[in-house]
């Protein structure tokens, strides 16, 4: 197993990253997502235009484009595997972090 790290929020990043992975490791035929950034916002003081963009790009987005940009490849592979880790926040939201 090799791990990599990469900046999520930046979507073209990502893009350039998944043919970067498919160029080094051409038998890549596995990927575990475990990003996921928290962060506590007081919504009663305003909104933080910066910690929305940058959950929503870091939690949600992110995997779904490194995923769509890297299944051409994987689906070519005789078995592949996507997995996503979550944190239990996605179910039992905790009011601090809102976003």
């Amino acid at each position: 197993m090799i791990s990599e790290l990469l900046d999520m929020p930046d979507t073209a990043g990502l893009l350039a990253f998944a043919e970067g992975l498919v160029q080094r490791y051409p038998g890549l035929n596995a990927v575990v997502h475990m990003a996921g950034i928290g962060r506590a916002e007081r919504l009663t003081e305003g909104s933080d235009v910066a910690t929305i963009h940058d959950t929503v790009s870091t939690n949600p987005l992110a995997p779904m484009v490194l995923t769509g940009a890297l299944l051409p490849h994987l689906m070519k592979q005789a078995k592949a595997t996507i997995i996503t880790v979550t944190s239990g926040l996605a179910f039992t939201p905790l009011a601090m972090t809102p976003t």
